[in-house]
C-alpha cells in the first residue's frame, strides 16, 4: 500500500513555481552567455583564418600548424619528415593558392549567419568564383571543374598539357586540387579550431572551396531562386560562358564534342526551367524549342518535349510575386569594392552579364 501511495504521488504534477519571472530571467541570461561564447569563438576563428587568407604563404603556414596539431599531433617526427619531403609542393604556386582559396572560403562560411544570410553573400560569392575560375594553377579538366561533388585526390585529373610545364610555373598539382576540393568541414583547420558546428548546412552552402558549379548553384542560384529573383538567368549565363571557355581552352576535340552535344544542352535546359520558375514561361518555351530543333538526337529529348508540352498547356507556372527584371538592380546587395587580384583578397564584385537574346547553343571548337 505504501508503494502504491508513492507511485500515485509521483504521478501528480507539482504546483507552478512562485518565482517564474526570476526563472525566465535566469534562462535569458544563460542564453545570452551561451550566444556570446559562440560569437566569440566565431570572431576568433574568422580573425585567424581571414588573416591567413591574405597570402599563399600565410595560408600554408596555418594549414601546416593545423596539421601539426591534428594529424601529426602524436607523431611530430613524422610531421618533420613529411614537410621535408614535400618542400616543392608546399612552395608551389598551385598549393599556396589552394590553401589561400580554402581559407578565404572558410572565412566566408563562418560569416554566414542570420544577419549575413545567403542572399546578402551573393556579391562576395561572385567575386570568389571570378577569381577561382581565372586561376590557372588550379585549372582542372572540364569534367572535374564543371560539376559533381568534391572528389578525392586519387580521382582528380589535371590537364596533361599543364602538368608537363616546369615546376616553377603555375602548373596544377594533384595535391593542391585535392586540397581545394576537400569539404571545408573536413579540413585540419576546422578540426584544430573545433568550429565545425559554426559552419552552414551543406544543403545551403557548397561544402567544397573548389567546386565552381556547386558554389554557383547553392550559394548563388539557390538564394536567387528562393526569392524568384530574375538575376538567376544572368547567373546561368555566367556559368555557361565559364564552361564554354574552359572547354575551348582544353584543345581537345573529344572534350569540345562532349560539351557541345551533352553538357551545353543540359545547362541550357536547366536555365530554361528556372526561366519558367520565375514567371517567364514564354521565354522558357522558346529556349526549349531551340534545343529540340537544334539537338534532335539528345538523350534528354523526352524531358524537353514533356516540359514544352506542359508550358503550352499550363503556361501560368510562375507565382505572381516574381521580382520584375527592371527592379532587380534595386534588390541587389551592395557590391564589394576592395581591389586585388590575389586569390585570398576580394576584388571588385563582377556584374552578372545580361542574358543573350535569343539563346542558342554555341558550338565549341577544339583549337
Amino acid at each position: 500500500m505504501s508503494l502504491l501511495w508513492v507511485t500515485v504521488t509521483i504521478a501528480q504534477d507539482l504546483p507552478p513555481p512562485q518565482n517564474a519571472t526570476e526563472i525566465l530571467k535566469e534562462l535569458d541570461k544563460v542564453h545570452e552567455v551561451a550566444k556570446s561564447k559562440v560569437e566569440s569563438r566565431r570572431s576568433a576563428a574568422i580573425s585567424q583564418i581571414q588573416g591567413a587568407g591574405n597570402s599563399g604563404t600565410t595560408a600554408v603556414d596555418l594549414y601546416l600548424k593545423a596539421l601539426a596539431n591534428t594529424k601529426f599531433l602524436e607523431s611530430p617526427q613524422d610531421y618533420v619528415e613529411w614537410t621535408r619531403k614535400n618542400q616543392e609542393l608546399l612552395h608551389s604556386l598551385s598549393f599556396q593558392n589552394a590553401a589561400q582559396f580554402q581559407m578565404r572560403y572558410l572565412a566566408m562560411a563562418l560569416r554566414r549567419d542570420d544577419r549575413h544570410d545567403a542572399y546578402s553573400q551573393i556579391p562576395e560569392c561572385l567575386v570568389y568564383l571570378e577569381t577561382l575560375s581565372s586561376d590557372k594553377s588550379l585549372r582542372q579538366s572540364p569534367s572535374d571543374s564543371s560539376g559533381g561533388s568534391a572528389q578525392s585526390g586519387s580521382q582528380l585529373r589535371v590537364q596533361k598539357k599543364a602538368v608537363a610545364t616546369p615546376p616553377s610555373s603555375d602548373k596544377p598539382y594533384p595535391e593542391a586540387i585535392a586540397l581545394i576540393n576537400q569539404p571545408v568541414n573536413k579540413s585540419s583547420v576546422v578540426e584544430w579550431f573545433q568550429i565545425s558546428d559554426l559552419l552552414p548546412d551543406k544543403a545551403f552552402f557548397a561544402p567544397s572551396a573548389g567546386n565552381y558549379e556547386s558554389i554557383m548553384e547553392k550559394n548563388i542560384r539557390g538564394p536567387l531562386r528562393a526569392k524568384k529573383d530574375a538575376r538567376i538567368l544572368q547567373a546561368w549565363d555566367k556559368q555557361i560562358a565559364q564552361e564554354t571557355s574552359a572547354a575551348t581552352e582544353s584543345n581537345s576535340k573529344q572534350q569540345a564534342d562532349t560539351f557541345n552535344q551533352t553538357r551545353l544542352p543540359e545547362l541550357l535546359f536547366r536555365k530554361a526551367k528556372d526561366t519558367a520558375a520565375i514567371g517567364q514561361s514564354n521565354r522558357a518555351l522558346g529556349e526549349i524549342m531551340v534545343l529540340i530543333r537544334n539537338c534532335p538526337e539528345n538523350p534528354a529529348m523526352q524531358d524537353w518535349i514533356t516540359m514544352a508540352r506542359g508550358l503550352l498547356t499550363n503556361p501560368s507556372v510562375a507565382s505572381t510575386d516574381v521580382i520584375p527584371q527592371t527592379n532587380v538592380g534595386a534588390m541587389a546587395p551592395a557590391p564589394i569594392t576592395t581591389n586585388s587580384s590575389a586569390p585570398g583578397t576580394a576584388a571588385s564584385a563582377p556584374t552578372l552579364p545580361a542574358p543573350p537574346t535569343p539563346i542558342t547553343p554555341t558550338p565549341v571548337s577544339a583549337q
